[in-house]
């Protein structure tokens, strides 16, 4: 029988507390205690699930084999450091960390102990994506919309560390290429830093990539579109659906001096597999990402994403920020006409 694994978290807000009822649901777990600087959140939250409530996280660290982290972006670093330096594995919430200098000091701690350290990168657990990736290669452009209703969490970053950080996270999935120009303008709405962004990546290889988040729509859309050779494919994350369309083997592509007449149009569309793909019965995203986290553990594989991929995409939202910021001086000191 495998060993009953203990686990903890701190941060137990709207998605920490979510991490707490999931960990009550995996087999051969001990959900042994949350911590959140709101005492009186962390008391109810241990008192629903049947756990103890600490006030220090790392008085929690000590007695968990491994630890969720949800705490506001701007304290990811402070809360995983202490319990990595004592061998505990971590799951920590996107984005890693607010910074490059901060996510190389969660990594270099994980590396020194050997503790797994893990990135909740969520998206990449989500049915749709999963079924989607084999059929991804070589993509060509990539466009993302991610917008989202103000609900008031994660404003203690922009909107690149707090929402675009998810498909940065699945770019970098994808491809290993470097980005070689960023393009990038920001808009604070309801809060000092950029709540609505647009960015155009270009990539080494040639992939193009338009990425587009805000935090202040009425309107709620994830998804995310890949065009490649002979191939689109789009992603639904919200409704954790798909399509997919491709030429059928076999088939050539039009030339230019094809003609395409309406009598023949039928057999060049026939030309083209057309798959709806619908993920609502798979595992649901989170549970899956926990799961995975604690198979890694058990295993001793490394957990993926792991701290690499996060740090990769905080490495990446920070450019965009710096970039964001000079073309906005470039702006002001170059107005234009009126």
């Amino acid at each position: 029988m495998a060993k009953i694994l203990k686990v903890g978290v701190v941060g137990v807000g709207h998605l920490g507390t979510h991490h707490a009822r999931n960990y009550r649901e995996l087999a051969g777990i001990e959900l042994v205690g949350v911590a959140d600087r709101d005492r009186e959140r962390a008391r109810r939250v241990a008192a629903e699930l049947g756990c103890r409530e600490f006030e220090d996280p790392r008085a929690l660290a000590r007695e968990v084999d491994a630890l969720s982290v949800a705490v506001p972006a701007a304290a990811h670093a402070e809360a995983a450091i202490p319990a990595l330096e004592l061998g505990v594995a971590v799951l920590c919430e996107k984005p890693m960390a607010r910074s490059r200098v901060e996510a190389e000091r969660m990594l270099e701690a994980a590396r020194k102990t050997g503790a797994p350290l893990m990135i909740g990168h969520l998206e990449r657990w989500n049915g749709a994506f999963r079924r989607v990736l084999p059929r991804i290669s070589h993509p060509r452009f990539i466009e993302s919309h991610r917008l989202s209703s103000f609900v008031g969490r994660g404003i203690d970053v922009d909107v690149i560390f707090d929402l675009m950080i998810h498909d940065l996270d699945l770019l970098s999935a994808l491809t290993s290429a470097p980005v070689v120009k960023i393009m990038a303008v920001g808009v604070p709405v309801l809060t000092t830093s950029a709540d609505i962004a647009n960015v155009r990546l270009e990539l080494e290889d040639g992939l193009v990539a338009n990425l587009t988040a805000s935090r202040v729509s009425r309107e709620k859309m994830r998804k995310f579109r890949i065009f490649q050779p002979d191939a689109y494919l789009a992603i639904d994350f919200a409704a954790r659906q798909a399509e997919v369309i491709v030429r059928r083997p076999g088939v050539p592509p039009l030339s230019s001096q094809t003609a395409a007449s309406p009598e023949s149009l039928p057999a060049i569309l026939a030309g083209l597999e057309h798959q709806t793909i619908d993920a609502t019965g798979d595992p649901d995203p989170l549970a899956a990402e926990l799961g995975a986290f604690v198979d890694a553990i058990r295993s001793g594989r490394a957990p993926e994403p792991g701290g690499e991929a996060g740090l990769k995409a905080v490495g990446l939202a920070e450019d965009i920020v710096q970039e964001m910021s000079a073309a906005m001086a470039r702006s002001v000191l170059t107005p234009g006409a009126s």
